[in-house]
């Protein structure tokens, strides 16, 4: 199936960030684009406690358990096994 020639891929190299146009024209892309799509993160939960999610940098941290979920290419790792726990307070 051909692809049209509007369609434009985000392509990501070490420093740079641009998109290419499927037609070989190249221009940088926003760089203040969020990582993660605000509506997407509007239904994200933590799956080990249901809690709201929010953004912070590279990771998603939960607001109820703290847990720390990372951001890899863009994509969210709700897995609870490779959460970061928060960190104990020195008693």
């Amino acid at each position: 199936m051909p692809v049209p020639r509007s369609t434009s891929f985000l392509c990501q190299q070490p420093g740079k960030m641009h998109v290419s146009e499927t037609n070989g024209a190249e221009h940088m892309a926003d760089e203040t684009q969020p990582i993660i799509d605000p509506e997407l993160l509007e239904i994200l939960a933590c799956p080990a406690c249901h809690g709201e999610l929010v953004l912070a940098k590279d990771r998603l941290i939960c607001r109820t358990c703290q847990r720390r979920y990372p951001i890899e290419d863009g994509i969210p790792i709700l897995l609870v096994e490779e959460a970061e726990l928060p960190e104990k307070p020195d008693t």
